[in-house]
């Protein structure tokens, strides 16, 4: 596979993460969730929402918000890295280990599993990067002409 491609899978994990997020907030209420997504916003709905009770609109807000939050700052992530930003994908595997962490200290260890190939992903993307750097990797041009 090449460099680009590589880069591309890697950060691609940092949209699937945003997306996900969003699509956890949204099952809040239920006993569903993704894995991909963090764990921020599941966290805030436990402290801001007793069990067994209605949304207060400033539960409801204090979700809204944090997983908005979470999920632009990994969407802002993923713009980064598709533009070969190493930081971008540094930052991204920094946050998704803590999230892994957290994951692991519930002991839900196929989400932690599922972050680590993620976060093995993102390396990747990172290896790639360095290596299209290094050579002075251009894309190939495209043309408007049919094949």
């Amino acid at each position: 596979m090449d460099a680009e491609s590589q880069l591309g899978r890697g950060a691609s994990w940092l949209l699937w993460i945003a997306g996900c997020t969003i699509v956890n907030a949204l099952m809040a209420a239920t006993q569903w969730r993704l894995v991909l997504g963090l764990s921020v916003p599941e966290i805030v709905s436990a402290l801001v929402h007793p069990a067994n009770s209605p949304y207060t609109s400033n539960a409801v807000a204090m979700i809204a918000v944090t997983t908005l939050a979470s999920s632009g700052m990994f969407l802002l992530l993923w713009y980064l890295a598709v533009r070969r930003s190493i930081a971008a994908l540094v930052v991204g595997i920094l946050l998704y280990t803590i999230d892994a962490g957290i994951y692991g200290v519930t002991q839900d260890w196929f989400a932690v599993a599922i972050h680590v190939w993620a976060i093995y992903s993102m390396a990747v993307a990172i290896k790639a990067c360095i290596a299209m750097k290094k050579s002075g990797y251009q894309p190939a041009a495209k043309t408007d002409t049919p094949d």
